[in-house]
């Protein structure tokens, strides 16, 4: 049995309950449901004209976060590179992939 001398029988709070300790705040990201179904779409719509284009369901996977992380003014080129061992023409799809990528927010880690 514990000693009742040591166990506190009452929690004490500070007289002033306004002032709060420093703690790091760090915010959460905000959620649009507009811009999660957006993203969803435009996933969707890459993952079916990826497979269209390697002829596999088994080729290089891109998501719209890989292209918003690529400077806007090197998307194209990127894409290019990304799509060369596709076995289909693809300048229709890395034209409305761009189109598609302007429309969407970034996801901000913070």
């Amino acid at each position: 049995m514990a000693d009742s001398s040591t166990t506190p029988t009452k929690v004490q709070f500070p007289e002033d309950l306004s002032e709060k300790p420093n703690l790091r705040h760090v915010p959460t990201q905000k959620y649009d449901r507009k811009e999660i179904s957006k993203r969803l779409e435009i996933e969707s719509w890459m993952e079916a004209q990826l497979q269209e284009l390697f002829e596999t369901e088994d080729y290089p996977q891109l998501d719209i976060d890989d292209v918003l992380q690529i400077k806007e003014n090197e998307r194209e080129q990127k894409l290019r590179e990304y799509l060369k061992q596709s076995k289909k023409p693809f300048e229709s799809f890395v034209q409305e992939l761009l189109k598609k990528a302007s429309t969407v927010k970034p996801v901000n880690p913070y």
